[in-house]
């Protein structure tokens, strides 16, 4: 079935499925400097080429994608591998949901997978040695879970777990606030030259702590404090970050952020800063709520901040 427009990222990128990645990226900043004029059309193909480049633009989103719309099969991972050679050292039979359709039903010269898997339990009951290997392996699979907790499952290429500050605990209730960070105070946190402008505006009573987190590490990159109904104008380095900020009224340090009335916030939208010809492109953002505001975003507990 083919895809439409919207849907053929490839087509946005006009670029074959079997592109490389760096014909992708061509492609996308190919297209995007064609994009130049401040007109709607530009702005809404400029979105559709950010969105299609996310996708493509990463070899595990890129291969998501083609499993999904396109049916192809993404390559079998060595942790695969290795669960695949286990199940053959131990004689013991997967539970039937796992079995894929179509295997059930009988084929010539073989007999139904079902009735297999009976004669294999009732033939080959597990001795005491295969259970005492077998309680031995699942407590080595538990220390290495309680290391890496992402050992064994399957996360979508979608999905990037950052790097969250889980050191965040709300300050003991007599413990002092400390002064606010002077207003702009930017702190890096990559070797990378800052040469892409950003702005940020914002509404009074509450002040700001802004986060902007590179998307292919999930380390944050740039910190910024901007006092409530203040403005200011900085630098950050060239990449696609994901927007954070916190907000509250009293201060108590990076870890505390503003205690219990911290208020955190995550952008939908990725945040791109990039080179376009002799051009260096930033961005402006109203952290000011508005009906008509562009910006969307959603609460995250301040432990993923």
């Amino acid at each position: 079935m083919r895809l439409s427009n919207e849907e053929n990222y490839y087509e946005i990128l006009g670029v074959a499925p079997d592109a490389s990645q760096e014909i992708i990226m061509q492609a996308f900043y190919q297209l995007l400097n064609e994009c130049q004029d401040n007109s709607q059309e530009s702005g809404q193909k400029r979105d559709l080429l950010e969105k299609a480049y996310y996708i493509l633009g990463d070899e595990m989103r890129r291969y998501e994608y083609d499993r999904r719309q396109l049916g192809k099969q993404a390559p079998q991972s060595e942790l695969s591998d290795q669960l695949i050679l286990l199940k053959h050292k131990i004689p013991m039979s997967p539970p039937s949901k796992q079995i894929p359709p179509g295997h059930y039903s009988r084929t010539p010269g073989n007999p139904p997978i079902r009735k297999t898997m009976k004669r294999h339990r009732e033939d080959h009951r597990p001795s005491i040695t295969t259970l005492m290997v077998l309680f031995l392996i699942i407590f080595i699979v538990g220390k290495l879970w309680s290391a890496n907790n992402s050992l064994f499952s399957v996360q979508s290429p979608e999905v990037r777990i950052p790097a969250f500050n889980t050191n965040y605990s709300e300050p003991d209730q007599n413990m002092p606030a400390l002064d606010l960070p002077p207003n702009g105070e930017v702190c890096y946190f990559q070797q990378a030259e800052a040469i892409a402008p950003f702005s940020i505006h914002t509404a009074p009573e509450v002040n700001y702590y802004v986060k902007l987190v590179d998307i292919e590490t999930g380390k944050t990159a740039v910190t910024i404090f901007v006092w409530g109904g203040q403005s200011i104008e900085t630098k950050v380095p060239l990449g696609t970050y994901e927007l954070r900020y916190a907000t509250g009224r009293d201060w108590y340090g990076e870890e505390k952020l503003f205690g219990a009335g911290t208020s955190c916030v995550q952008a939908d939208k990725r945040m791109i800063f990039y080179r376009n010809g002799p051009q260096i492109m930033g961005h402006t953002v109203s952290l000011i709520k508005r009906i008509d505001g562009n910006l969307h975003t959603h609460n995250i507990n301040p432990s993923q901040f």
